[in-house]
């Protein structure tokens, strides 16, 4: 069984935290800028997978880790925490609801 992803009607995403350890406190907010620019342009092109186009609701969604070369610019950090958090929210959205923490 395929999962076909479609453009969304409306996704409602509240980031409320985005640890960024070790890297520099004026970086912070030019990485945050280009991963929500980052997960918004793949949420608005690819959607999110549809199973019954059932409403979910996740608290909590762990994207891991990601390597960059030292010395990447925010603006790529960014970009990649984007990809990572969406590839996560994709893999999250296609488990059987309430098959994850606190039901989500």
């Amino acid at each position: 069984m395929s999962t076909r992803r479609r453009p969304p009607r409306a996704i409602d995403l509240h980031i409320q935290e985005l640890v960024l350890d070790g890297f520099p406190s004026g970086d912070q907010y030019t990485i945050r800028e280009a991963m929500e620019s980052e997960l918004g342009r793949l949420l608005s092109t690819l959607g999110l997978p549809s199973p019954d186009a059932s409403i979910r609701t996740l608290d909590a969604i762990d994207a891991g880790s990601f390597r960059l070369p030292p010395g990447s610019r925010p603006s790529v950090v960014g970009q990649e925490i984007g990809l990572t958090v969406y590839r996560a929210l994709v893999g999250k959205m296609g488990e059987p609801f309430g098959s994850g923490p606190n039901g989500a």
